[in-house]
């Protein structure tokens, strides 16, 4: 009788897979709970060479213990939604900043973890046992890390998972689960980029470096969300007024993508008008951005960005 109640507390990839299907998630693989060891090297060397992972600021150990998060973890379940990196550029883009592609639609925050909500939800109607824990890029846990081991892509050397159809262009959110599942391992893909170093001539600061490294201190991404700057990191904004794609699009997987569309809405114009965007006060900054992944930086970042950008355009002229 014991063993019987354990087999149906246990759940079942395909059960699991049937479900993410019937809610549109095309991207879904599972894991251990164990420890992330295979990428703890990775983690220090990086820790040692440019100090805490920007946003995150906790030791290697935590970021690959599951159970510094849930401490009741038996399984992982990783989801993957694609999102379109390719913008058109406007004909003149004087005046304007550039939004990178996570930017547009809605936060990426909140439909992973509405998706996510909904899956664990239709599951525990059979398994009311089931308990977890959510987490999309708010956590010390790494999701790329999961993702890889659940097979869902490759390591880049732009930093970035890359899964074989919808490139790096993936949101990421991982399941923390109490209950085991039942589940087909997989080997994770080992790096496909060979050679090919286009991501890094794409970055114009030099911010990767060979052995899969990034320097967090020189990335246009990273710097357009920091809240203080030095002069000498203001230079390097470039033109993007908040994150930066240039590493992804030059990555040849994904140059071909099959057409993925986030949702339509008012933030998918790429390329926004720094003036108006200069002159936001909170209450227009809520107005305009709320619900969205630019609003999760906060007003004052965003009119900075837009304050350099357009000083650095008027050099240009």
């Amino acid at each position: 009788m014991l063993r019987l109640k354990m087999a149906r507390a246990m759940l079942e990839e395909a059960e699991i897979r049937r479900v993410a299907a019937s809610l549109g998630i095309p991207i879904i693989g599972f894991t251990e709970a164990t420890p992330l060891l295979e990428i703890k090297p990775h983690l220090e060397a990086r820790h040692t060479t440019n100090g805490p992972t920007p946003f995150v600021g906790v030791s290697p150990d935590k970021r690959v213990d599951y159970r510094q998060a849930y401490g009741d973890v038996a399984a992982v379940i990783v989801i993957g939604l694609p999102y379109t990196l390719k913008m058109s550029p406007p004909k003149s883009t004087q005046g304007k900043g550039r939004l990178s592609a996570f930017c547009r639609g809605e936060d990426y925050h909140l439909r992973l973890s509405r998706t996510m909500e909904a899956l664990m939800v239709a599951l525990k109607a059979n398994h009311p046992q089931l308990d977890y824990r959510l987490f999309v890029d708010n956590g010390k846990l790494v999701d790329r890390g999961s993702a890889w081991r659940a097979g869902l892509g490759f390591y880049g050397k732009n930093n970035t998972l890359i899964h074989p159809q919808y490139g790096s262009g993936v949101f990421i959110g991982q399941i923390l689960v109490n209950t085991p599942i039942a589940f087909v391992p997989v080997t994770p893909l080992k790096s496909q980029c060979g050679s090919c170093r286009r991501c890094l001539d794409a970055c114009p600061q030099g911010a990767l470096k060979s052995g899969f490294s990034l320097d967090a201190s020189r990335c246009i991404s990273y710097l357009t969300q920091k809240k203080k700057l030095s002069e000498e990191e203001e230079q390097r904004v470039q033109y993007f007024v908040y994150g930066c794609d240039l590493c992804q699009l030059a990555c040849p997987y994904n140059a071909h993508l099959p057409e993925v569309r986030w949702e339509d809405g008012p933030l998918n114009a790429a390329w926004p008008e720094l003036q108006a965007l200069s002159e936001m006060d909170e209450a227009t900054f809520d107005a305009a951005f709320a619900g969205s992944a630019l609003h999760w930086r906060g007003c004052q970042t965003l009119v900075r960005n837009s304050k350099l950008l357009l000083k650095f355009q008027e050099k240009e002229c």
